[in-house]
């Protein structure tokens, strides 16, 4: 039986099928297509299995396994599932992950392709990754280099008292006013 597993595993049949890699846009009502065409693009070279939450964007990948939306509970089944989360800047999505102790990788949307109504998502990403908690990819091209280093992140998930949402939040504004 060992040798079997270890055949079907080399083969990459079980590493696709039981390791995950979450790709989430959030629903927001931009579309995110330089996350997703990067995913999918991903998942074609990759054995991992990729899911990709495409929320409002049109884009449909090929290469993985996709859905717009999902209520609360089922979306939380596949970010319990994950080895590896891939979010836009949304605060909700990266706290979910790192309450998870999900490795975490941040692609922010930007107000200059039509992704976001401003920057925000950028100076989001930018104040996790500065505290380690995040990989912040602002070049959708390394994405797989990207998910390499926060494969190496030590300190997984959230402290009890950044556990609250509005704890990050007024970290967020402070920082940036004080900037």
């Amino acid at each position: 039986m060992e040798a079997f597993i270890k055949k079907v595993w080399k083969k990459g049949d079980l590493l696709r099928w039981y390791i995950l890699i979450l790709v989430a846009v959030g629903t927001d009502r931009h579309e995110f297509r330089r996350l997703v065409k990067a995913a999918d693009k991903l998942a074609e070279k990759m054995k991992e299995r990729i899911v990709i939450q495409i929320g409002r964007t049109k884009l449909i990948p090929k290469n993985c396994e996709w859905f717009d939306i999902l209520p609360e509970e089922e979306f939380q089944k596949y970010l319990k599932k994950a080895r590896v989360v891939v979010t836009h800047a949304g605060v909700g999505l990266i706290v979910d992950a790192l309450k998870a102790k999900k490795p975490t990788v941040v692609v922010p949307r930007r107000k200059d392709l039509n992704e976001h109504v401003d920057n925000h998502q950028f100076q989001i990403a930018k104040e996790m990754d500065n505290e380690g908690k995040v990989v912040m990819c602002e070049d959708v091209s390394k994405l797989k280099d990207c998910i390499k280093k926060a494969e190496k992140i030590k300190n997984l998930g959230l402290k009890k008292k950044e556990k609250r949402i509005s704890y990050i939040i007024r970290r967020y504004i402070n920082n940036w006013f004080s900037s």
